[in-house]
């Protein structure tokens, strides 16, 4: 049986200062200020962990300490605190160790059939390099395994051959091989890279530094709070229009819908104008030193990394082509656009709504600067951005409806078009979603529009 607990190991994450035991508790002060306590009411389990503080150890020499009860016991607290590591190989010189970002995660060895150690690698882990290190992680499992100095070899032993061995044990038993049983309906429903985002980006209790903090300060300056104009080619937009009467929020949400077809009649330019002044439109804080933007709708630390281009297809009084939105002007800029790169924008648009014959008035574009947002939040960058552009989403969809406008969100898109239409840098500037919008319908949810609001026709 290819099975070796001299092998499997574990390890303290973080150093013990001091321990003290009241009653059946033992408070354990780590090393950065945090503490932690322990229901260890047999002195057994004090052993182990005093045996941890004195440097790695295997599994045969814990097991040698107290009963597997008590062992799973003090090993699945030390896991929950985030002050446990495994690590395969001899404990003075382990090939890798694993670590956890969630308290929930703390395999321990068992013996196991030589069948189950085929298994194949999750499909959840991958394969990367991060500060140098050789990196295992599995999203499924939030934890990774991180190679050590000779581990790489091993990795790449497993990944030629199947054959039962120790190391495949290891792997087993800490969750990094598929199961042999037929996935679930819930686990066969996530995808590959729908995990791996998942898990990168939430929190779990984890080790890795995620929230506001700024990872490259003093390595690089940061991008220019405001993008500068991508052309010369400035349009002033008309005055946004104060004085149109709008119904109630509640009726605004009562009456929202995606209508994925253009309407009518042809957008407008007074309407794209008030739309995007409503929406976008950045006001002014008198109040404020600095040049911060701040839109009609929330953002994750006032750092409004989004930037909105416009694709007009067709619009009352305005030319097709792809603009630049200034906020801070409430201007379009005139990008010059490949027409048949503008042309397969549009379409990709209606084909995401499946609307094909039917293409929108316009698409409006919405591009992250990932490395200005990255300087404000390290780890959920990419996360804030398209939580950002849902809440755009929304505030599009009810300003759209207010106005009698045909609006519908797009579930998927083309980047790369975006980058060759706009010339931006694909890591510097990436569209991340799309927004429909036409003109006004003949017929609303409300019913048939009014004269007054019905434009002329073209």
């Amino acid at each position: 049986m290819p099975s070796d607990p001299l092998l499997f190991g574990y390890s303290l994450a973080v150093d013990i200062e001091t321990m003290a035991r009241q009653g059946d508790a033992l408070h354990l002060h780590l090393a950065g200020g945090r503490s932690v306590t322990l229901a260890c009411p047999d002195l057994r389990g004090e052993k182990i962990v005093e045996r941890l503080q004195a440097g790695p150890a295997s599994h045969a020499a814990l097991a040698d300490i107290c009963s597997d009860s008590m062992l799973v016991r003090i090993l699945s607290q030390l896991a929950l605190n985030q002050v446990l590591h495994w690590h395969f190989g001899p404990p003075d010189r382990p090939f890798c160790r694993v670590e956890s970002f969630s308290g929930t995660y703390c395999p321990i060895y068992h013996p196991a059939e030589a069948a189950v150690l085929r298994q194949p690698l999750s499909r959840f882990a991958c394969l990367r390099q991060e500060q140098g290190e050789t990196i295992l992680q599995n999203a499924e499992l939030h934890a990774r395994l991180v190679f050590l100095p000779g581990g790489q070899d091993v990795l790449a032993a497993t990944l030629a051959d199947p054959t039962p061995s120790a190391w495949r044990h290891f792997l087993f038993c800490t969750g990094f091989l598929e199961p042999v049983a037929a996935e679930s309906p819930a686990r066969e429903s996530w995808e590959f890279h729908d995990l791996l985002f998942h898990d990168a980006t939430r929190l779990f209790v984890g080790e890795r530094p995620i929230g506001k903090r700024d990872r490259l300060k003093g390595k690089h300056p940061k991008p220019e709070k405001i993008a500068p104009p991508l052309s010369q080619d400035r349009i002033a937009l008309p005055p946004v229009d104060t004085d149109r009467a709008s119904a109630s929020l509640r009726q605004v949400m009562a009456l929202r819908r995606s209508l994925r077809e253009p309407g009518e009649w042809p957008l407008q330019l007074a309407d794209l104008s008030t739309f995007l002044g409503r929406t976008l439109q950045a006001q002014l804080k008198p109040d404020r030193p600095d040049d911060r933007r701040f839109r009609p709708m929330p953002n994750g630390g006032g750092a409004h990394e989004l930037e909105f281009y416009i694709l007009i297809q067709r619009c009352a009084g305005l030319d097709a082509g792809l603009y630049q939105y200034r906020e801070s002007e409430h201007a379009l800029y005139r990008l010059p656009a490949n027409a048949a790169l503008a042309k397969r924008a549009t379409l990709l648009s209606a084909g995401a709504m499946g609307t094909e014959e039917a293409p929108p008035d316009c698409v409006i574009l919405m591009a992250s600067r990932l490395p200005k947002i990255a300087r404000e939040y390290e780890g959920i960058a990419y996360r804030l951005s398209l939580l950002h552009a849902g809440v755009a989403m929304q505030s599009f969809y009810l300003v759209a409806t207010d106005m009698g406008l045909s609006p519908c969100a797009n579930g998927s898109g083309d980047s790369l078009v975006f980058e060759r239409l706009t010339g931006l840098p694909l890591l510097q500037e990436t569209a991340i979603a799309e927004f429909a919008l036409s003109g006004r319908r003949v017929t609303t949810p409300a019913g048939p529009a009014a004269d007054s609001e019905r434009p002329p026709l073209h």
